[in-house]
């Protein structure tokens, strides 16, 4: 019996419990696994900055679609994130070995804490990132065309009439 298929739907679940999270040393991106209230799989994934894959660079997903930038979705997910309860298996840090390089302090980080830790710090580090306003530079082409097709309306000075023939009446008294 194994975890239910989320279902592609508008409909966010109302709390969600993180089971797993992983980084990848790609440059930053964190995936995140979690089940909803009725037992239904969840994935959320920030991308990394650096934009070396198919998804969109430092932008977050959520089951496998990209998020609107500032969109109620947005903040539906950043809500459940900032309510989310962690319960990871394991206790124990993964350690460092006495051989390892480490190049930088995440990495080190990453395995001095044990997985419940680092669980809460990737929830930390994904609301902080979307929350930024740095985080608006990782607009995508489509959204940019969309910001600029409306401000472009809403700036226009002289607003054109609907196409068609205007009807003509003559009022008599």
């Amino acid at each position: 019996m194994g975890l239910q298929q989320r279902t592609e739907s508008d409909e966010l679940p109302k709390r969600i419990v993180v089971r797993d999270c992983a980084m990848k040393f790609d440059g930053g991106t964190i995936y995140l696994d979690a089940t909803d209230e009725a037992g239904r799989q969840v994935s959320i994934l920030l991308a990394t900055p650096i934009g070396w894959s198919e998804l969109a660079a430092g932008r977050l997903y959520f089951d496998g679609n990209l998020v609107p930038m500032r969109s109620e979705r947005e903040a539906g997910i950043l809500k459940l994130l900032s309510e989310a309860k962690v319960e990871v298996p394991g206790s124990e840090p993964i350690g460092l070995h006495s051989q390892m390089a480490v190049g930088s302090d995440d990495i080190r980080d990453f395995f001095e804490r044990t997985p419940d830790e680092n669980c809460r710090a990737f929830i930390r580090n994904i609301l902080e990132s979307v929350r930024s306003e740095g985080y608006l530079r990782f607009t995508t082409d489509q959204e940019r065309a969309a910001a600029k097709a409306l401000a472009d309306e809403a700036n226009r000075d002289v607003w054109e009439r609907p196409s068609g023939k205007k009807k003509r009446r003559n009022w008599r008294r």
